[in-house]
């Protein structure tokens, strides 16, 4: 099936970097940490934080997700900053049902209540990369955030 729209691509053209986000605040936060002499993490955290604001339903600190960072020498590091476990949850906090089917559970507890619930990681990431990566403090990559 053709599509009957034209399609219109356009160059993006830019000196130090390129932000890209479905918010145009939150991508004026991270072409704001450009200008404060920031790097591309520190606008992608910045962006990533804005759209927490602008963006609640899509953009979340309660989410997960994984962050890859290509280094100029070529290094790749993938932070994995999905939901983790409870402190307090063991390896027999479940009661597994004799089934074929794998993880299935005595009251569905895996699936339903709060013993199914995992600790978001989003935040505990966004803080990592922003550490590890970025170069400014991490209070004025929030800084659009807390404005916005």
């Amino acid at each position: 099936m053709a599509y009957s729209l034209p399609l219109r691509k356009q160059e993006v053209v830019a000196s130090r970097g390129v932000v890209s986000s479905n918010h145009p605040l939150a991508g004026a936060a991270g072409i704001e940490m450009f200008g404060r002499g920031g790097n591309a993490v520190d606008a992608a955290i910045a962006t990533l934080f804005a759209l927490t604001v602008v963006e609640p339903m899509m953009v979340s600190i309660f989410g997960g997700g994984f962050i890859v960072v290509r280094e100029p020498d070529g290094t790749t590091t993938t932070l994995d900053n999905f939901a983790t476990c409870p402190a307090a949850a063991t390896d027999t906090m479940y009661r597994p049902l004799p089934s074929t089917t794998a993880w299935l559970t005595e009251g569905d507890e895996n699936n339903c209540g709060h013993k199914a619930v995992g600790v978001p990681g989003t935040l505990a990431g966004w803080a990592e990369a922003a550490r590890r990566w970025g170069k400014l403090p991490l209070a004025t990559v929030m800084s659009p955030a807390i404005r916005y």
